[in-house]
């Protein structure tokens, strides 16, 4: 098997759809040996901000001198992108090894009679067998969806688990309040395990609780003052932590990720850090210093170009949009805001929208590229329903950057499904290539 070999397998299991539950991914593993048993982990849950946790916790235990797998969902250029180490995509080689490793097993399962995993339990274990393969020192696993019945599950004693911010999302698998929400994610929480937790709302966070007490897990509590923001701009951000107990030895110092809530972030991170420290793991104040101040992340609050702004941003729920508006507020408020939009029919975001395009000069709706994409033109409908705001529907994302405005106090703004923004990623980063996209 190939890299375009097994890219083609992974993409041809979608159609076996995306199933809950724990009893197909298990007998894969079992299949392989149990590759996850050998590895160690930090188990990281929630609606939004998962990403971005997992991506600076990363860079922080490779500037530690830990070899560190990545896996984080979905990609945004390149299926590599899902996994990594030391912030390394898989290499072609890598990927077509692991996942013949795994197509073996999957074909002895299927012979058996047993039901074909999901993409998702493919590229899961795919994962493990990568991570165990090349005897990664600790694995920062982004859980897929929900967290009870999600394929990375599968491990049984994480070093720590991570429960970021939790809003409403994929309301039809995991609950219609956040308090079901929440329990779906604190289900990755285990006997006697370390649990890093993000700010909550006060019921969400008491569910998180509740279940880390019945398993006699240890709770770390993130406390938002303990974080204060000295300056922004679009280069970035400079903050200073407030927390004279830690044993990080940070005090002032700069975050390469722009966005109020990656302060928050960045504090979660902090907190995961000082509890690994006192797990044993040396990490001292100049590798955090390092990573904090190089760290990247893809789609996330990004400039993809200044000369005309053009910013890319993942937001695709209403948390996520809710947060998005509020950095828009802070670091364009001066600017004509143009919104290139596009989403998942399965999202329900018309009031978190709708504050959003208040910031907004007018918007050009899209549709992404993926088999659950709401069309251009429904899109454009329900912001007509919500907004009197200008709207234009483009039904070709390539032809998108024709509305693109170049004014010196025009703002681009691209948000909504990630598999948009991917899309968009590669086809501004053609066109700057070849000069296509120039300033006025």
């Amino acid at each position: 098997m190939n890299h375009n070999e097994a890219i083609d397998y992974i993409h041809s299991t979608y159609k076996f759809g995306s199933k809950l539950g724990l009893e197909n991914i298990s007998e894969l593993m079992n299949k392989l040996d149990n590759p996850q048993n050998r590895l160690k982990f930090i188990h990281v849950a929630g609606t939004n901000g998962k990403g971005s946790t997992c991506v600076m916790l990363s860079y922080v235990l490779k500037e530690a001198g830990y070899r560190t797998g990545l896996f984080i969902s979905p990609y945004l250029e390149s299926f590599s992108e899902r996994i990594q180490i030391d912030n390394m995509p898989i290499a072609n080689e890598d990927l077509a090894l692991s996942v013949s490793t795994v197509k073996n097993a999957i074909d002895m399962m299927v012979k058996e009679g047993k039901s074909h995993p999901t993409e998702f339990e493919v590229v899961t274990a795919t994962a493990m067998v990568y991570y165990c393969l090349k005897a990664v020192d600790i694995v920062i696993l982004e859980v897929g969806m929900g967290g009870r019945l999600d394929a990375t599950n599968i491990i049984e004693a994480p070093e720590i688990v991570v429960i970021t911010s939790i809003s409403n999302d994929h309301s039809e698998y995991l609950g219609d309040t956040l308090e079901k929400i929440a329990y779906e994610k604190a289900s990755i929480i285990k006997e006697n395990c370390d649990v890093v937790i993000y700010p909550q709302k006060e019921t969400v966070y008491e569910v998180i609780k509740q279940f880390a007490v019945e398993k006699s897990a240890i709770i770390h509590p993130v406390a938002i003052e303990d974080m204060s923001i000295v300056s922004f701009g679009a280069h970035g951000q400079k903050l200073l932590y407030n927390n004279k107990l830690t044993n990080t030895g940070i005090m002032e110092f700069s975050l390469n990720l722009i966005g109020s809530h990656q302060a928050v972030n960045c504090l979660t991170v902090l907190k995961t850090i000082e509890v690994l420290i006192d797990k044993g793991y040396t990490i001292n104040t100049s590798h955090i210093i390092r990573a904090f101040g190089t760290v990247t992340f893809n789609g996330r609050m990004e400039i993809l170009k200044r000369k005309p702004l053009i910013i890319i941003d993942g937001a695709h729920n209403s948390d996520g949009l809710e947060r998005l508006a509020e950095n828009i507020a802070a670091y364009f408020k001066s600017y004509n805001v143009h919104l290139f939009f596009g989403m998942l029919a399965d999202k329900e975001i018309h009031t978190s929208l709708k504050i959003l395009l208040n910031y907004c000069s007018d918007v050009v709706t899209l549709t992404p590229d993926n088999p659950r994409a709401k069309p251009a033109q429904d899109t454009a409908d329900m912001i007509k329903e919500i907004s009197s705001i200008q709207v234009a529907v483009c039904d070709d994302i390539a032809q998108s950057v024709n509305y693109i405005q170049t004014g010196s106090k025009d703002v681009n703004l691209f948000c909504g499904s990630l598999y948009l923004i991917g899309n968009i990623r590669a086809l501004i980063n053609s066109q700057e290539q070849h000069g296509h996209i120039s300033s006025t």
